[in-house]
């Protein structure tokens, strides 16, 4: 479930946002 979720962190057109939102998934995966 949590690897899906980080999956979509790709879809994000915004490299800023997209950064961000990956070092939460590592943190969380």
């Amino acid at each position: 479930m949590r690897g899906e979720k980080c999956l979509l962190v790709y879809d994000i057109p915004e490299d800023k946002i997209r950064s961000k939102v990956a070092d939460i998934c590592l943190d969380y995966c």
